[in-house]
This record gives structure tokens, C-alpha cells and sequence, in this order.
């Protein structure tokens, strides 16, 4: 009887499908360059009302959020 020899299937770096919640961290980031408050921000981004208030602060520290609040900043800020 052949035995079956088990091999490695290669590691993937990049993920199979994209981020679901693009989107809403896209609107979380809009939000909360217009001013509202972290949880108001989540919540009109579509979030529960559960999530909004229990992980609103790690939210707002992603880097995709981080990075289009600075782009937004950098738009508005004059140059000196």
C-alpha cells in the first residue's frame, strides 16, 4: 500500500479576499473628519451600537483611519 506523502501548501502573504469593512472604516474616517463624536461616527458608518461603544477608541487607532484622517488634514492645513 503507497502512502501519501502530506505537502506544505505555500503561505499566502496576501489575504484571498479584501477587507469587508473598507467601506465602513472609509466612512468612519469621513465622520470623524467632519467632526462627530467617535461613536456617532460608527454608528452613522453603519456599526452596531454595542461595537460603536465598546471598541469606537480602537477603531479610530487603524492605520487606514489614521492615514485618511492625515490626508484630510493635509488638504485643509495651508501651506506655509
Amino acid at each position: 500500500m503507497a502512502t501519501m506523502r502530506k505537502v506544505a501548501r505555500p503561505k499566502r502573504s496576501v489575504p484571498q479576499r479584501p477587507d469587508r469593512n473598507v467601506h465602513r472604516q472609509q466612512a468612519e474616517a469621513i465622520n470623524l473628519a467632519k467632526g462627530m463624536t467617535i461613536e456617532k461616527a460608527m454608528l452613522q458608518a453603519d456599526h452596531s451600537p454595542s461595537y460603536s461603544h465598546d471598541q469606537g477608541y480602537k477603531a479610530v487607532k487603524r492605520p487606514c483611519i489614521q492615514s485618511i484622517l492625515t490626508n484630510s488634514c493635509e488638504r485643509t492645513m495651508p501651506n506655509e
